[in-house]
């Protein structure tokens, strides 16, 4: 699991603290998906290519008729 960090986003300079933090996200945690995120996109790919392999079919018994 990946660790939390917080970094200081405004920092007031008078008094050298800061005001407010935020989270800091890696890039690899920005980019990572959900099992529910993979499965919306997988299966409109799954389709797509479902029907280019039907359409090979189809085309390749057509011609041997």
């Amino acid at each position: 699991m990946a660790q939390v960090t917080f970094v200081c986003e405004i920092l007031d300079t008078a008094t050298n603290t800061c005001v407010s933090w935020v989270e800091q996200v890696s890039l690899i945690d920005q980019l990572a998906i959900t099992k529910e995120q993979m499965v919306m996109l997988g299966t409109p790919i799954i389709g797509i290519y479902g029907l280019i392999i039907a359409f090979a079919l189809f085309n390749n018994f057509s011609k041997r008729a």
